[in-house]
């Protein structure tokens, strides 16, 4: 089965976006963890709690903002599927409403055409005082 190349595209998307998210949780972690360390004194240069207390913004403010990222993109994701599915039925509906237009001109021509072809038919017999095929 063959695949589009959009279709390939955004599977390379998706692995592309899965692996930044890695990278972020799993240097999330790490700051978390050195954090901690410090916090109970396993690491000697941050004994200070004053430095500590000034790292700490430094540490959790990032990991806030990529940790409240991960839902707001699954959002994003989710309504632009919602508006490519919409557009999509959008031009279906447009493609119907085109086609019912012309097969209506085509009836409305045809319905013309009898009518012509019955008032000059009617003329004829009017004339000669007989229906004639």
């Amino acid at each position: 089965m063959n695949r589009s190349n959009e279709e390939k595209f955004q599977e390379k998307g998706r692995w592309i976006e899965f692996a930044r998210d890695s990278i972020i949780v799993i240097v999330t972690i790490l700051f978390v963890g050195l954090y901690a360390a410090a916090y109970s004194g396993k690491l000697d240069p941050l004994r200070d709690s004053t430095m500590l207390m000034r790292l700490e913004p430094l540490i959790f403010n990032p990991a806030r903002y990529y940790f409240a990222r991960f839902p707001s993109r699954q959002v994003e994701r989710t309504l632009s599927a919602e508006i490519a599915r919409l557009t999509s039925r959008t031009d279906v509906a447009q493609f119907a409403k085109e086609k019912a237009n012309e097969e209506r001109e085509v009836i409305e021509e045809k319905l013309r055409n009898v009518r012509v072809a019955l008032s000059s038919n009617s003329d004829i017999s009017a004339g000669s005082g007989s229906w004639t095929n």
